[in-house]
Formats: C-alpha cells, sequence, structure tokens
C-alpha cells in the first residue's frame, strides 16, 4: 500500500532516472530457458533439465561466470533435479557461486516462515550457495523489490534478502 509521500517519491523516480530503458553492464549476462507450460503444473523435468544443460555449458566456458543467480524457485517435486544438482556442481567446481530463488508464499498467496517446505530441501540446503526471494512491486511506473522480507514465525522472525543483495553482500565477503 502506498502512501502519498511513496506515490511522489516513485513519480519522481521514474521522471529523473527511468528515461532510457537500462542495459545489462558488459560483465553480466541473461540467459533465458523456455519455461514449458507442464512445468506450470508440477511436471518440471524438461525444464530442470535444460536448466541443468545450461548450468554445465557455463561450467565449461574457458572463464566460466563468477556468480549465477538462478531466478526460479525449485519446489520439492524430485522430476528433474539431479541435472539441477549437477549443473551447479560444475560451476562449484570451476569456482562459481550459485544462488537461486525462493518463493515465500504460502498456497494461499500469504508471506510464511516456513515457505522451505515446498521447495526442494535439499538443493537448497547443501547444494547452492544462498537463497533469496524476487517478489517484486509495482507502483507508479516503477518496478522495485524489498531488500530483504521479515517472515514472522512463532518464536521470532526470519529475514529473507532479496537474491540479488544475498549475492551482493557474500561477494562483498569473499
Amino acid at each position: 500500500v502506498f502512501g502519498i509521500w511513496q506515490m511522489a517519491d516513485h513519480l519522481v523516480f521514474r521522471s529523473l532516472y527511468l528515461t532510457q530503458t537500462p542495459t545489462p553492464g558488459a560483465g553480466m549476462r541473461l540467459i533465458d530457458i523456455d519455461y514449458p507450460d507442464e512445468a506450470k503444473y508440477e511436471q518440471p523435468l524438461r525444464y530442470r533439465e535444460a536448466l541443468g544443460s545450461a548450468l554445465t555449458q557455463l561450467a565449461a566456458l574457458p572463464a566460466p561466470p563468477r556468480t549465477v543467480l538462478i531466478d526460479i524457485w525449485l519446489s520439492s517435486n524430485p522430476a528433474g533435479a539431479e541435472a539441477v544438482i549437477k549443473g551447479i556442481a560444475a560451476l562449484r567446481a570451476r569456482g562459481a557461486k550459485v544462488y537461486a530463488a525462493v518463493d515465500p508464499k504460502d498456497r494461499h498467496g500469504k508471506n510464511t516462515a516456513d515457505f522451505m517446505k515446498s521447495h526442494h530441501e535439499a538443493i537448497y540446503s547443501s547444494v547452492l550457495d544462498g537463497y533469496g526471494h524476487t517478489q517484486l512491486d509495482y507502483g507508479f511506473g516503477v518496478l522495485k523489490y524489498e531488500r530483504e522480507l521479515v517472515l514472522p514465525m512463532p518464536a521470532g522472525e526470519i529475514r529473507l534478502s532479496a537474491l540479488p543483495v544475498r549475492a551482493a553482500i557474500e561477494a562483498e565477503r569473499a
């Protein structure tokens, strides 16, 4: 929900800084893998095989990337998980850090601290270097994400960084 000052802030920001379509820097590459319709219905095998293949090909480059962000979340469905695990392992063997998105929403669309129940926990806990959310908000012509989501728990809270923020923090530590 936007207040009057947030509306003004977004409108001023958009008029000052969003005058041209942004382009990635020379050190960044975006790779889009077709997301087949069956993947939307919990049949991720073909998509995960394609993702695993792309990750393996990135690892085989003469100069592999230092960091890879996978901008999808991996459900607990085991189909094709081994291909993704192999691709991530190939990148990590070449020194790359690999992070993936998570979906912190439950089936009702509400953020929840136990979001990992619907994710492939083995990949997130022991294969990746980390994870973060990619929830985007749109308001007054500006697309943005929260640096960190605070997810309440009965005994406290979980702080979930945005995926690019998590990767940047980890890169600074290295």
